[in-house]
């Protein structure tokens, strides 16, 4: 995430497929700047008009000292469906 040339580190940052609290995830997994894959089990859709959905939660680490401003920074999502 960056704001002006201030920046909050990956490290900083933690996903996962059900709800945590930062400090003690244990089944979380911090941000990384590479590619990574997360198996998310959607079931099948028998018709067109049904949808598959999955939550992915995330968290966030402020480090103290951290310049106040409006971070972004971007995610991207890639579907892989295995036959």
């Amino acid at each position: 995430l960056v704001s002006a040339g201030n920046s909050i580190d990956v490290a900083n940052q933690k996903y996962s497929t059900s709800t945590f609290t930062f400090s003690s995830c244990t089944t979380c997994t911090t941000l990384s700047t590479v590619s990574t894959t997360v198996n998310i089990n959607l079931g099948k859709n028998t018709a067109s008009t049904t949808s598959a959905a999955s939550s992915t939660y995330w968290g966030l680490s402020v480090p103290n000292g951290s310049p106040v401003g409006t971070y972004t920074g971007t995610t991207t999502f890639l579907g892989i469906t295995n036959q």
